[in-house]
């Protein structure tokens, strides 16, 4: 009790990295907690931080979230409308599904979620990679959907098999989006802090 009333009335918290931080010259217990020398230590070459990850990606993640949302709702009904309007096979109807959803996924993740403008799209370096990337999806997506429906007829169970599929590669989509297509150059040129002084 001595001793936590010493460093309440100091006010300061100390560290073998920082050496002394005072609380008057931090604006808020978010600095605090990230200054703290665990979270540091973490901030180290090859540790894992996961309080890191959700402040660089976090946001970007959510709004990724809501794109996939909307786009979910557009497949499924896609795929809904050719399985009990048109009567499609599943394969086939699977098909129209990615070619309806495509479109808005591209639009919306580059212009919500990437923030690259309306404008300059480049064909051969956005239009086509994404093209691609959805194709992976589509193909994983039939064949899961073929086989399941080789066993059963189930309309929601179909549905319910493209959704998983494309749930399964929903981070690595995020992740080929946000370095490969779509990469912050600002962020990407922020070199980690070394440990020298």
């Amino acid at each position: 009790m001595h001793n936590w009333r010493e460093r309440e009335h100091s006010r300061r918290v100390c560290g073998p990295e920082l050496g002394e931080v005072h609380l008057d010259s931090l604006p808020g217990l978010t600095r605090l907690w990230a200054n703290s020398p665990s979270l540091i230590r973490m901030n180290q070459p090859g540790r894992f931080n996961l309080a890191r990850l959700w402040n660089d990606y976090g946001k970007r993640l959510m709004r990724y979230g809501g794109v996939t949302i909307v786009t979910t709702i557009v497949g499924v009904t896609a795929l809904s409308v050719g399985l009990y309007l048109f009567n499609f096979p599943p394969v086939y109807a699977n098909v129209l599904s990615v070619f309806a959803s495509t479109p808005f996924a591209y639009y919306l993740n580059r212009r919500f979620v990437w923030s690259r403008g309306v404008g300059n799209h480049s064909v051969s370096r956005e239009v086509t990679p994404f093209w691609v990337m959805n194709f992976i999806g589509l193909a994983l997506s039939t064949a899961a959907v073929g086989i399941v429906g080789l066993l059963t007829d189930r309309i929601p169970v179909l549905l319910l098999t493209q959704i998983a599929a494309f749930a399964a590669l929903w981070l690595v989509k995020f992740a080929f989006l946000e370095k490969f297509l779509w990469p912050d150059k600002e962020h990407d040129a922020v070199e980690p802090l070394s440990d020298a002084a």
